[in-house]
């Protein structure tokens, strides 16, 4: 007959073979640091790392202006995946298939609109970043 503990450790074992672990997935989506968007570089050296603009046009200096919506980081903190993790846990796995679900609409990224102004050689001028309350995709 088997004793109480090695049921429980053969239990926790098996629960730790069936699930998968998203912890990973709780880390959050690639960001991006705009520190580098400094005078001089290039606009396509913009182009090429942020992809296209969400507008373009011209200010009343006669300056190429572009606009792009950038994710710039995340609001998840080491208690945030501590907890996930702890669900993950106490509940043998069970948090796997309810916990992406219970967070779906909870998008943790934090977004900064970046109007990127250029000179005549199309080189950086100007950056103004505004950091945005809102994800500005959730209405789409």
């Amino acid at each position: 007959m088997r004793s109480m503990p090695s049921s429980a450790i053969l239990y926790l074992l098996l629960g730790a073979c069936l699930s998968g672990c998203s912890v990973g997935a709780c880390m959050g989506e690639r960001t991006r640091d705009i520190s580098w968007l400094a005078p001089g570089v290039a606009r396509t050296q913009v182009a090429g790392e942020l992809g296209e603009p969400l507008s373009n046009r011209r200010d009343s200096l006669w300056r190429n202006q572009d606009q792009y919506n950038v994710a710039t980081g995340t609001t998840n903190s080491a208690a945030g995946l501590a907890g996930r993790l702890a669900l993950d846990v106490l509940t043998l796995g069970l948090w796997e298939v309810l916990g992406p679900e219970a967070e779906l609409g909870a998008d943790r990224r934090v977004w900064t609109r970046a109007f990127v102004y250029y000179d005549e050689d199309d080189g950086i001028d100007t950056v103004m970043p505004l950091p945005l309350a809102l994800d500005p995709y959730e209405s789409m």
